[in-house]
């Protein structure tokens, strides 16, 4: 059997690498969050419309996780 690839993962892993070198030398790269990092602080609403805000989270919680889905639900 033959696997045909379509050459978008080398296309996108290219524009990615690009990207990336791009930032370096605009120096971007200094400014990426590592492991460990605190979040900025924010604000956002929750599923009722609530305004929810990490400050406050981090206040009545030992710890806060935050997860960030790709795409729309």
């Amino acid at each position: 059997m033959r696997i045909f690839n379509n050459g978008r993962s080398g296309v996108t892993g290219l524009l990615a690498l690009a990207l990336l070198a791009t930032m370096v030398v605009a120096g971007c790269a200094a400014s990426i969050p590592q492991p460990g990092d605190n979040a900025p602080l924010f604000e956002l609403s929750d599923a009722s419309g609530q305004p929810v805000a990490l400050a406050q989270l981090r206040q009545d919680r030992n710890a806060v996780v935050l997860v960030f889905y790709r795409g729309f639900f």
